[in-house]
């Protein structure tokens, strides 16, 4: 089967998740009234960010302080901002994200997986983490991740108001992209 990224990038298939039959196209273009619904339900978890001009940001200073996290399908419904997550990246957009994210979701040892919010700006609420909840091992959790090309996978102790509470054996792993 044809992989996505093999065309893109030349990598090896066998480490690819996602194929391009797997990728959801964009049905819409940016939907501001998506993207209201997306910032109250960030604004809901009251967790205080620090005010720059139009722009909110969380997790300034401090790696573990409490971050807003939102389930997959409110971060990418309506979200045609290629900026939004991966931005160093040259990926084929956030719905190619969101295919890849929602198949790791999949895994029958994964509990959830959510997107950490780092920034409310003019436009697309902008991630550089997902959380991924699950008693899968460090290197299990690193290769779901390896088409993803993230900067950092690692256990992650810190604070998500919106998440639900770990299933026994289960712990939290950040994902971080630079």
């Amino acid at each position: 089967m044809f992989k996505l990224l093999k065309s893109l990038r030349g990598m090896d298939t066998q480490t690819q998740a996602c194929s391009a039959d797997q990728i959801t196209l964009p049905g819409e273009e940016f939907n501001p009234i998506k993207r209201q619904a997306l910032i109250a339900k960030i604004q809901a978890q009251g967790v205080a960010g620090h005010v720059v001009g139009e722009s909110v940001f969380f997790r300034t200073l401090d790696v573990l302080s409490p971050m807003p996290v939102v389930d997959l399908e409110s971060f990418f419904n309506g979200n045609n901002d290629r900026g939004s997550i991966g931005c160093n990246l040259d990926h084929p957009g956030p719905q190619w994200f969101y295919d890849c994210l929602r198949e790791i979701r999949d895994h029958d040892d994964v509990q959830d997986v959510l997107v950490g919010i780092s920034q409310i700006e003019d436009m697309w609420p902008f991630s550089d983490t997902v959380f991924v909840l699950t008693r899968a091992s460090d290197a299990e959790v690193s290769g779901w991740f390896a088409v993803l090309q993230p900067d950092e996978v690692e256990s992650y102790a810190g604070a998500l108001p919106a998440a639900p509470e770990l299933q026994p054996g289960f712990k939290t792993y950040s994902v971080w992209w630079d």
